[in-house]
């Protein structure tokens, strides 16, 4: 193909390769990229509007218009910015982290069980440690909050560099701007999306030190028609991306008769062909439907080349995006966060008080007014009037002509605008009531005097703004999805794994692909599959634990207060959910029903009646090993003397003329004499059923008799009776 770019190639974006050769799948990504850019330029434009005003200061003057900044500027007049929008943002953002949601999980169906549930949620508060999720998660809702948008990533990665063992992070995002979600897809938490980006512009130099064979191909041209293929390379700097895409693949889904279903892609012929066979012996046909089946695939594009793919897990994009309030009007996107209902009333209140600031300032600041003559030869008292405490002001009451001079006289002290100081209240005003915070969210003292009037004006607040909140939990439970995809493909090979409880203790869980049930607990360990079962995923919103804690100290306090005499009865309560030094101890001394010492002495006789039992143990341990060495070697030699006595009785019904009734007599005799001798007469008479089994007669239940068949043995005599063409064991009952 020519290397000289014709116009006629453009004509059609979606068909053409841009008459450079490019790869179909870097024209793909380019023609899709280019898309999510036209779809978003708005609201990624508003988003960087909202997030500088919500971050403005002194320094960057973000809340103010540039051309009304410079104006006041140039004629010397304050442009202040008096941000309160960063704490009406600050509310929602640190009530978020301080109540976090949770991701919990839901036993449905397929041999799933709350124990394995629990050890999920064990394992993602693992990987949320190890990821440090709180603070990705923090950030994101700080974008969110602030702006509108914010993203976190799911990824894998070996766990350090000597081992095959992978394992699963959340990352953050650092610019939400250099993340693209599918533009088509519907749902809000982007679960739907069949493609995304995440890119970012690195410089020129840099990217072919990593990859000098590219040198070649990072050739800069300028756009052609506007197609974005050609701004992924310019003269400095060079779009790096990762592209991602669910692929989607025909296929079917196959039910057997006991209503067993598999794709038709993970059935082998052999198990087909016995379904198919099983299906029309019964005169039927197996149940058959087309599925889609999605997996997901991963690129590495650099400019217009792609220098990595790879085959990861899960079967959805691995990126969750942390929204604020999302609208399409007249087929525009835009994405709000808590800072756009707030940007006029902040505008008009560092108006105000720059203003105010302004006017103040313009008013004189000379205490007196006088004539000069008046305090003619006093001027040294006068000039450090507004300095020193003098104890009077002398001043010439006449001139030097005996003509009265006027006393000097205090000037009113400089007033405020009401105007100014009115817009500024009122636009103070306004925010509360935009944002649905008052004061007693932001801290000030209000009216409300009770505690159940302070909560109510709080919660009040809190409704205003749960629709953040909201959207948060719809963010963690989608990660808690991703994770459910990834976890028992990354989880496929046998190893310990570290898992964390709800209460931050840390404990241990043997991953075991091969395990028949999704968890099953031993005695030394706790075995875990995680590919049994199917799970639902949902947010849990609420305290953490430690928030928990100090709520339920909190509430016994109050109870304790109200009632001291139940201090003998829950203290122990109420230094169990402390969190300080000793706490512990003291809840042990304040249990109630013995004093201390009791208690004492009960715990170290516990500890001597742990070391007895487990002495004990060990005790009864060797003697059991001893005697079933003596069983065995007892079995042994009954087991020779039978096969002796069962050869000579063969031998013998070959040479004695017994009619048949005086063999069977003497087989039975001889075989109740074998079991009582093996057995003993107490045995014997507590079971009816060994007597009639030894008389030949039928056993309770039984059809007919049980035919015993044998010859007499020696002196000793026992026989070993051949029921079913069976040896049955003579020592067992």
């Amino acid at each position: 193909m020519s290397d000289t770019l014709d116009r006629d190639d453009l004509r059609d974006p979606v068909d053409d390769d841009y008459g450079l050769g490019y790869d179909p799948i870097v024209r793909e990504a380019h023609r899709r990229f280019k898309r999510c850019e036209e779809w978003e330029a708005i609201a990624r434009a508003r988003w960087l509007n909202d997030y500088r005003f919500s971050n403005g200061d002194s320094e960057n003057n973000y809340q103010w218009d540039a051309d009304l900044y410079s104006g006041r500027i140039n004629a010397d007049q304050p442009a202040l910015t008096i941000n309160k929008v960063r704490q009406h943002n600050l509310m929602i953002t640190n009530d978020a982290k301080q109540h976090k949601s949770s991701i919990k999980f839901r036993p449905v169906g397929d041999g799933a069980d709350v124990k394995a549930a629990e050890v999920y949620e064990c394992v993602v508060r693992h990987i949320e440690n190890i990821s440090n999720a709180s603070m990705q998660r923090g950030q994101a809702i700080a974008f969110q909050v602030q702006a509108g948008l914010g993203y976190t990533r799911v990824t894998t990665d070996y766990e350090h560099d000597k081992t095959f063992d992978q394992e699963i992070y959340i990352r953050g995002v650092q610019d939400p701007r250099c993340v693209f979600l599918d533009s088509d897809c519907q749902e809000l938490d982007g679960s739907d999306a069949r493609y995304g980006f995440v890119f970012s512009d690195r410089p020129r130099d840099e990217v072919l030190k990593e990859h000098p064979q590219l040198r070649n191909k990072l050739v800069p041209t300028n756009a052609v028609d506007g197609h974005a293929a050609f701004n992924w390379v310019r003269e400095k700097t060079v779009r790096e991306c990762e592209y991602y895409v669910v692929e989607e693949i025909e296929d079917e889904l196959i039910g057997n008769r006991d209503g067993t279903v598999i794709l038709r892609s993970q059935i082998n012929a052999k198990l087909l062909r016995a379904w198919e066979a099983e299906a029309e012996a019964a005169n039927e046909e197996l149940r058959r439907r087309p599925v889609i089946r999605k997996k997901l695939k991963w690129y590495k594009i650099i400019g217009n080349t792609v220098v990595d793919e790879k085959d990861p897990p899960g079967r959805s994009i691995p990126i969750v995006p942390w929204l604020g309030e999302v609208t399409i009007i007249d087929n525009q996107l835009d994405r709000k966060g808590h800072t756009r209902a707030l940007k006029d009333a902040q505008r008009i209140y560092n108006y105000n008080r720059s203003a105010e600031v302004e006017f103040g300032a313009l008013q004189t600041k000379t205490p007196w007014l006088t004539d000069v003559k008046s305090i003619e030869g006093n001027e040294t008292y006068w000039q450090t009037a507004n300095t020193v405490n003098h104890s009077v002001l002398p001043y010439r009451s006449t001139d030097d002509d005996g003509n009265k001079l006027e006393p000097p006289q205090r000037v009113e002290p400089p007033k405020t605008s009401e105007a100014f100081t009115n817009g500024a209240q009122a636009a103070d005003h306004d925010m509360m009531v935009a944002s649905g915070q008052y004061e007693a969210e932001l801290g000030a003292p209000s009216n409300e005097q009770s505690g159940r009037a302070i909560n109510e004006r709080q919660r009040q607040g809190d409704r205003a703004t749960y629709h953040f909140i909201d959207m948060q939990a719809i963010a963690i439970r989608r990660e808690g999805a991703i994770l459910l995809e990834l976890i028992p493909e990354i989880y496929d090979t046998r190893r310990v794994k570290r898992v964390i409880g709800e209460d931050g203790s840390e404990s241990t869980v043997t991953v075991e692909p091969r395990c028949d049930a999704a968890c099953k607990v031993t005695q030394d360990e706790v075995l875990w599959n995680p590919r049994v079962g199917q799970y639902a995923v949902v947010s849990d919103v609420g305290p953490d634990y430690a928030t928990q804690r100090q709520e339920a100290f909190d509430a016994v306090v109050q109870v304790i207060t109200k009632a001291p005499e139940l201090l003998g009865k829950i203290g122990d309560l109420l230094f169990k959910v402390a969190d300080f030094p000793l706490a512990d101890q003291i809840a042990e001394r304040l249990k109630p029903g013995l004093a201390p010492e009791a208690q004492a002495a009960i715990t170290e006789l516990q500890k001597q009646l742990g070391n007895a039992n487990r002495l004990l143990g060990e005790a009864m341990q060797s003697l059991t090993e001893e005697r079933l060495k003596t069983k065995a070697k007892d079995q042994e030699t009954v087991i020779d003397a039978y096969d002796a006595d069962t050869k000579r009785l063969s031998a013998l019904k070959d040479v004695l003329p017994l009619d048949p009734e005086a063999l069977r007599a003497l087989i039975q005799e001889t075989v109740r004499q074998a079991l009582q001798d093996n057995l003993g007469p107490a045995v014997m008479s507590a079971r009816p059923g060994l007597e009639t089994l030894a008389t030949g007669a039928p056993l309770p239940g039984a059809t007919g008799a049980v035919p015993v068949t044998g010859t007499p043995g020696g002196p000793s005599g026992p026989l070993v009776p051949n029921v079913g063409q069976q040896a049955a064991n003579p020592g067992g009952a």
